[in-house]
């Protein structure tokens, strides 16, 4: 089962139990932020790293510069009009023939601030991401 997957930036403690099952390099990851750095710590090396990545050191950006190919890295500005998570939704949906991949899987979507949270789970409705609801 090939699947795309979404690491957020949200704590650790929130991932599932099996979550080192799922860091391989067979599916399509997607490290948005912090979930960048954490994908690449842990070895997966073929990722698409997007967001604003401030809540990442100078260091660690520079480290996941460092490790992805520039044509799948996206950085934004942090005055932007969509969340780090929906920037990632955009990509699937621009830039991944998304209907060769069974499912979406996201992790590291809740557990932290209230308002992404929320964000996370009200934004996969919004009519622009109808094309891959089934799949997430």
């Amino acid at each position: 089962m090939k699947s795309i997957n979404i690491l957020a930036g949200g704590p650790e403690n929130n991932f599932p139990k099996n979550f080192a099952d799922f860091l391989t390099d067979e599916n399509e990851w997607i490290g948005v932020d912090a979930g960048a750095f954490y994908l690449l710590k842990h070895g997966v090396k073929d990722i698409t790293a997007i967001g604003d990545f401030d809540s990442l050191t100078r260091e660690e950006l520079f480290f996941v510069k460092d490790k992805v190919d520039p044509k799948h890295f996206s950085q934004a500005k942090p005055e932007k009009d969509f969340t780090d998570t929906e920037l990632a939704l955009r990509w699937i949906e621009e830039k991944l023939d998304y209907r060769k991949y069974d499912s979406i899987n996201i992790f590291g979507a809740t557990g932290s601030r209230l308002d992404h949270e929320f964000n996370n789970f009200l934004n996969l409705f919004l009519p622009e991401y109808k094309n891959i609801l089934d799949r997430v």
